[in-house]
């Protein structure tokens, strides 16, 4: 037998073996390729999808902190426990109403807006039946712009009330000068405006610049 013919009987005896481990290892080949194909993918995933966890987190801890932050809201009026009392961000008047003891018997509630959302540092008052509460929104508004005035002219000299050693503070002021000052405010009254004390023998329009921002009426 030559060799031609032994390699034909040996194929028509192995061919089945040889077949089926050439189409093994075709599908191990693929399946390799598609493993390492896979890799990449499936690690940007995971990064991506950690990424979300944590901006979820994230957005979940600021939502949470959001919503337990406390206002201080003073109530007043016609309450059975008035008071400072902390509430929740969004609270509305209803709320505190209740954590105040609720209202006292002559309150007038009919003229509160109970839906009314609280502000940090507010002032609510309950006002008694008979009275307006607009009368008190009214004192409330004036006490308001009062302080504000007296802040305003805080560490300012006041023509009026000055004696003579505050008098000599000012720019240009001296001993001479606080006695004319003084002299003009008994004879003629208190100063209507500050610009009335060009109108003292000596300080003419040099010297009340120099002290404009240093006196108040």
């Amino acid at each position: 037998m030559d060799l031609w013919q032994e390699i034909k009987v040996v194929w028509r005896e192995k061919r089945k073996w040889v077949i089926g481990g050439g189409i093994l290892l075709i599908m191990m080949i693929v399946g390799a390729l598609w493993w390492f194909r896979q890799q990449p993918t499936e690690s940007l995933a995971n990064s991506s999808s950690g990424g979300v966890d944590c901006q979820t987190i994230s957005y979940s801890q600021r939502s949470s902190h959001s919503q337990t932050k406390k206002y201080y809201v003073d109530i007043k009026g016609a309450i059975k426990k008035p008071g400072v009392y902390a509430v929740v961000k969004g609270s509305r008047i209803t709320k505190l109403l209740k954590q105040a003891g609720g209202a006292s018997e002559e309150a007038d509630l009919s003229q509160v807006n109970l839906a009314q959302k609280l502000n940090d540092e507010d002032v609510i008052y309950i006002p008694y039946k008979g009275e307006n509460i607009h009368d008190f929104k009214q004192q409330s508004a004036q006490a308001t712009t009062q302080k504000s005035q007296n802040t305003s002219s805080a560490g300012k000299v006041n023509l009026n009330t000055a004696d003579k050693n505050e008098l000599m503070s000012l720019n240009g002021i001296g001993a001479k000068k606080a006695d004319q000052i003084i002299a003009y405010r008994t004879k003629n009254g208190s100063f209507q405006n500050v610009t009335d004390l060009k109108n003292v023998s000596g300080i003419g329009d040099k010297i009340y610049a120099s002290l404009a921002e240093q006196i108040t009426v």
